[in-house]
């Protein structure tokens, strides 16, 4: 985050000077200085060790930016000099060892705090002695302090960016806050970049969903299905394993049965709409007045089953010729092991190209399904059912799902 903020600071100040100090002065606007206060540096050094060299980048770059920090320690030997050069105002309490005040804060000439509560030193261009005062006269200062917070929070208007972090459980009400459409459909958040990761069902006929099981793609589909709803578009779920039904919401259909008359059915929409369209003389205006559709197949393998000569003839025919002008958009989610019975299918060589899809689970480095630009050591950890792979531009990025069940974190 901090990163990130001094990199777009670092932008927005090259025309006004390049400093915080020059910006303000120069542009007519005025951004927030940001403080940063890290209490007890050799806990932080101790857990976060891989993170000393960019928090070493951060303090120095930072005070150029508007973007400042507190750092406590607890003895001089806890912090490195190469940290410690760039904080330009030390401060320090009362040390057991006298000579380690001339270290801190310059030639004291013998000067030490006196010995009560509160008393330190300070480097300001000689050094002084101070007494740290209280906030308020009360015994209880931390119950004060902690009231005076929520005071301020009440009437407050504007605040400090959340800190992003990995939520416990991710489901469709996380992303109550996001404008879902079916260019923006919410399928997880990166576990890196701890942003919302989508998929994006405007432009494409057929969207792959695929896990080594199809068991592991239960409680993801589920979910999935609260987020598509929230698109406000119809959505059609065909559950050929009979798994659903769920708490859908008005737009969404459930077909588990007679799936040869839905199929039948969405070949002449398709049919009709296609017409219409070469009649107009590929006018695609004609066919603003038909809704998007988004059919949600769960188990395409035992849909074919289920399905006569006839229908399955007409359902290849539904997806092969499919067009995303037409508004009809596919979710197909399966088992690995099936989508391959469909590798030389007319629809599967057309609209599932390995490059884009979502891999749920374990094993993404095992399968062949998508085409990875790069196998990594990484894609070969054990990811489990409730983290997965979203697969854009054949680059894998690891999330944590949807999921309609709550977990919590190892």
């Amino acid at each position: 985050l901090l990163i990130t903020e001094i990199e777009n600071r670092k932008v927005l100040f090259s025309e006004y000077g390049g400093d915080y100090q020059s910006y303000c002065r120069n542009s007519g606007q005025k951004l927030p200085n940001i403080v940063v206060a890290l209490n007890n540096f050799s806990g932080f050094a101790e857990q976060y060790e891989d993170f000393l060299e960019s928090f070493t980048i951060l303090v120095r770059d930072s005070v150029k930016y508007g973007i400042y920090f507190v750092v406590t320690v607890n003895s001089i030997n806890e912090i490195r000099y190469k940290i410690a050069q760039n904080f330009k105002q030390v401060l320090t309490m009362q040390l057991n060892d006298a000579s380690d005040y001339s270290a801190i804060v310059g030639k004291t000439e013998g000067l030490v705090p006196y010995r009560c509560k509160g008393r330190g030193m300070v480097n300001m261009e000689r050094v002084y002695e101070f007494q740290t005062a209280y906030c308020h006269k009360t015994e209880n200062q931390l119950e004060f302090l902690r009231t005076y917070c929520l005071e301020q929070a009440r009437e407050a208007r504007n605040f400090a960016r959340k800190v992003p972090v990995l939520p416990n459980m991710v489901d469709a009400d996380y992303f109550e806050n996001e404008v879902i459409t079916l260019e923006h459909i919410p399928i997880g958040v990166g576990k890196k970049a701890l942003n919302a990761e989508c998929m994006n069902c405007a432009n494409r006929v057929i969207y792959p969903v695929a896990a080594q099981d199809l068991t592991q793609v239960i409680d993801f589909a589920k979910e999935l299905i609260r987020v598509l709803v929230k698109t406000g578009e119809t959505i059609v779920l065909i559950d050929s394993e009979k798994i659903f039904p769920v708490e859908t919401g008005s737009c969404c259909r459930l077909i588990n049965s007679d799936l040869e008359a839905f199929v039948q059915e969405i070949f002449y929409e398709m049919v009709t709409r296609n017409n219409e369209y070469k009649d107009a003389g590929l006018d695609v205006s004609i066919l603003k007045k038909y809704e998007e559709k988004i059919l949600v197949f769960f188990g395409i393998k035992r849909l074919y089953e289920k399905l006569t000569e006839d229908g399955k003839e007409k359902l290849n025919v539904l997806m092969e010729k499919a067009e995303a002008i037409y508004k009809i958009h596919f979710v197909i989610i399966d088992a690995v092991s099936q989508f391959s019975n469909y590798t030389y299918e007319g629809w599967y060589k057309l609209h599932i190209s390995g490059s884009e899809g979502l891999w749920i689970g374990d094993g993404v480095a095992d399968q062949y399904m998508f085409k990875i630009n790069k196998i990594t050591t990484e894609l070969y950890d054990e990811v489990g059912n409730g983290y997965g792979y979203v697969i854009r531009h054949n680059k894998p990025i690891l999330i944590k799902l949807l999921t309609s069940t709550k977990k919590e974190e190892n």
